[in-house]
């Protein structure tokens, strides 16, 4: 529940889209639960914490990211809240991480 509090807010999200209706088979629903299933090396079913994140407020979340996000003095900086600083990132050769690291403040530039 912690890590999808923080980071892994996709089921969330899921269940915010659910309540607007994003899913047109479905039209809009109340979501009462979610359920998330790992199939990993690890199974495991962990319940989504609906009740302390409810899908109003996760979509309202969601909005407000996507404004800060939107602004162009913000940028878009690589590896913003790792939950490690050790795991390796998926795109960082395309951030080019190794020529910079996490002590490394985020610095705006003009590339257009």
């Amino acid at each position: 529940e912690k890590q999808q509090r923080a980071f892994d807010k996709q089921l969330l999200l899921e269940a915010a889209m659910v309540e607007r209706g994003a899913f047109p088979a479905l039209g809009p629903r109340t979501v009462a639960g979610a359920t998330y299933i790992g199939l990993g090396a690890k199974p495991a079913i962990v319940t989504a914490p609906l009740a302390d994140q409810p899908p109003a407020q996760t979509w309202d979340e969601f909005l407000q990211l996507l404004d800060r996000w939107s602004r162009r003095e913000r940028g878009y900086t690589s590896r913003l809240a790792p939950r490690q600083t050790t795991d390796a990132g998926k795109y960082d050769h395309l951030a080019r991480f190794g020529e910079w690291d996490h002590t490394t403040d985020p610095t705006p530039e003009d590339v257009g």
